[in-house]
């Protein structure tokens, strides 16, 4: 405590706090899909050619539309981008060691992040002088020839401007700190960015994307097994007689927690650990809250799959990706989430809590909820498929009668 003398330490603990901290722990998982597509924009995206002629390229990736297109959290990007940093080419398969020990390096190196991708240009000066003395000026004009904006205002984005003027990004970048200093125009970044050094491009991209949502997975697991070690140390230190037993109890619970880590048992002792949660639970009387949840799933399953079923039918337009409008696609992680009351990029609660499904399920196991939201998608979408194979189907077939009754008329 303060002053090297003793401190007190306070818990504030309430059943809905611990299943509502649950269901955050989903909050940054992302399914292999999902990574995959994301993995697909990291390494055939946007691109700067470097001068140097090799084959390295600088990558550039624009966080808040890539977080709202494929419902990831930038926090979650900028994580599996470190992944991809450190871990080399041992996610390509076995049958690349060669070639990984020739590429011990990752398959890109990050690089100081974009202040914005976007430039808005306004040129105070056009005159064919200034464009002499600076010749990005004219690649601007060039570019923004299709703009119908008024008073020498562009907007284009620096990978296109790199494209047409073949220069690099920090001689772009050089060349509009001069413009400003010459006071020839103002220019305004826009749309963070991520920027990369790509070192080579991943053969197997499937199998990548399905290592890293497994880890990801698992860090999600991790917090959950600390929540739930947690969550067993503040019930059975509720129940102590006095003070001195309920300080035992949570040291007690502590030590088990560090000693279970210092021995290397946490990930096999999680599953063990989420045993015991349900088999102590019940049997020391935390199935209390247990049971209950546990019942109240029960009850809500009868109505889940209807429930999932009538929000998919409400929302039928997100099932298909509008690359036009950036629409998000609906995933049923995303309906487990919504069903949970836990926001995410793509699905915030700003907009979707007025939704009457917003956090309906959030004593359920959002497991329960994945899988039923994957299955009644799978259903959906093959019942909807096959609705339109017979419609098809039937319109064929008054043409076809048509057809054989000129020929007969004939």
């Amino acid at each position: 405590g303060r002053d090297g003398r003793d401190a007190s330490c306070h818990m504030f603990f309430s059943e809905k706090g611990y299943k509502r901290l649950r269901s955050y722990c989903h909050a940054d998982e992302v399914d292999e899909n999902s990574v995959h597509s994301l993995l697909c924009k990291v390494f055939a995206g946007r691109a700067i050619g470097t001068m140097e002629g090799g084959n390295k390229r600088i990558g550039v990736l624009p966080l808040e539309e890539t977080s709202m297109e494929l419902d990831i959290k930038e926090s979650t990007i900028e994580t599996v981008l470190t992944f991809l940093e450190g871990m080399g080419k041992e996610g390509q398969g076995e049958g690349d060691a060669a070639a990984a020990a020739q590429l011990s390096s990752g398959p890109l190196r990050l690089l100081q992040p974009l202040v914005g991708h976007v430039c808005d240009f306004v040129f105070f000066d056009s005159s064919e002088d200034i464009s002499e003395k600076c010749p990005l000026i004219g690649h601007i004009q060039n570019l923004g020839k299709a703009q119908s904006m008024r008073g020498g205002h562009y907007t284009m984005e620096l990978c296109k401007l790199a494209e047409e003027s073949k220069m690099s990004l920090v001689d772009i970048q050089e060349s509009i700190r001069a413009m400003q200093q010459m006071k020839v125009a103002h220019c305004r970044l826009k749309d963070p960015a991520l920027c990369y050094e790509i070192r080579h491009v991943p053969e197997n991209k499937r199998a990548l994307a399905q290592k890293i949502s497994s880890r990801l997975c698992a860090i999600s697991k991790e917090g959950k097994h600390r929540l739930d070690f947690l969550y067993k140390i503040a019930t059975s230190a509720s129940r102590a007689a006095c003070e001195e037993e309920m300080d035992s109890a949570v040291k007690s619970g502590v030590e088990r927690y560090f000693d279970a880590q210092q021995g290397e048992e946490s990930h096999g002792g999680e599953d063990e650990g989420e045993e015991g949660e349900g088999g102590e639970g019940k049997g020391e009387g935390e199935g209390e809250d247990g049971g209950s949840g546990a019942s109240v799933s029960v009850q809500n399953t009868k109505f889940l799959s209807r429930d999932v079923r009538v929000f998919i039918s409400g929302n039928k337009h997100l099932l298909q990706r509008q690359k036009q409008l950036k629409a998000p696609l609906l995933t049923g992680r995303a309906i487990a989430r919504i069903m949970q009351g836990v926001s995410s990029p793509a699905y915030p609660a700003a907009t979707w809590g007025r939704n009457t499904m917003w956090g309906q399920y959030i004593d359920a196991d959002f497991e329960v909820l994945h899988k039923a939201a994957n299955r009644e998608m799978i259903w959906y979408l093959t019942n909807r498929a096959n609705q339109a194979a017979a419609t098809s189907k039937a319109a064929a077939a008054p043409a076809k009668t048509d057809t054989d009754t000129a020929k007969k008329a004939t």
